[in-house]
């Protein structure tokens, strides 16, 4: 995921994380909750390149409306009542017509609701990959598994290399260049990545109905 992206691993695992903590807790298999957590990661993320807002406050929201705090996601234009939950249950044919829910059925109306609901928003993140805030945020964000990588010994002399990245600074061109050639390298990605971009967005719906 974190390199279908082009986020670092140190920013997927805890969000991925967290997402399965609500899961499991909620009686899900963790092979369900594993896949449904990344399904969601993926969401977060498609969410966070559409209505720039950061994917962790995203995955925050989605994971508190999920347990059942529905204001939580009324910002992203997503509107969750009971009624809509039992509809959406009796529709997808998980609980009979006029039960009362139980837990887990809950949790699964919730999510596909929210999923149907962020359409819009399905494989941004891979169709906007090249652009120059995508970019720069996937750039920004993969720094932190090079900090990890670097470790005590190497950060003196990544420090250095940073103060020289100033505006009018010869390493400053020289660094621009090698961004653009990048910028390039992703674009050729992206190509790829769009090709797939249906399968990603549907992904969470095929795991909700193999989970029911």
């Amino acid at each position: 995921l974190a390199d279908r992206v082009q986020l670092s691993i140190s920013s997927i695992i805890p969000l991925m994380a967290q997402l399965q903590d609500t899961f499991v807790p909620l009686g899900f298999a963790r092979d369900k909750a594993a896949e449904l957590s990344e399904a969601m990661a993926q969401l977060a993320m498609d969410v966070e390149s559409f209505k720039d807002i950061p994917m962790e406050d995203v995955a925050r929201a989605f994971t508190s409306a999920i347990v059942g705090n529905h204001e939580a996601v009324r910002a992203f234009g997503i509107v969750l009542t009971e009624a809509s939950v039992k509809q959406k249950a009796y529709q997808m044919g998980i609980a009979e017509l006029d039960s009362e829910l139980t837990n887990q059925q809950k949790v699964v109306a919730r999510t596909a609701i929210i999923f149907e609901s962020t359409r819009d928003a399905w494989g941004n993140a891979a169709a906007t990959s090249r652009e120059f805030a995508n970019v720069l945020r996937s750039f920004n964000d993969q720094w932190k598994d090079v900090a990890i990588s670097i470790g005590d010994t190497a950060k003196p002399l990544a420090s250095f290399i940073l103060r020289s990245l100033k505006p009018g600074s010869a390493a400053l061109y020289v660094f621009a260049g090698a961004l653009a050639v990048v910028a390039v390298k992703l674009a050729i990605v992206n190509r790829k990545l769009l090709l797939s971009r249906t399968a990603m967005a549907k992904s969470g719906w095929a795991i909700l109905i193999l989970i029911f």
